[in-house]
């Protein structure tokens, strides 16, 4: 495999670019999931306390 680049220079993605990308990507991710999970327990408490009403 040959070590030549035929992206310019400026052109090139560093590390701390992906970093950045990355933390983003995981900083949304578990939010997402946080109110996914404190949706799915509301719901279930409030399914709980309707058949325990009736």
């Amino acid at each position: 495999m040959s070590d030549h680049s035929t992206v310019a220079a400026g052109d090139q993605v560093g590390e701390v670019d992906i970093d950045k990308t990355s933390k983003a990507g995981w900083e949304w991710f578990t939010r997402f999931l946080l109110i996914n999970v404190i949706l799915c327990i509301v719901g279930l408490l409030l399914v709980g306390a309707l058949t325990v009403w009736s």
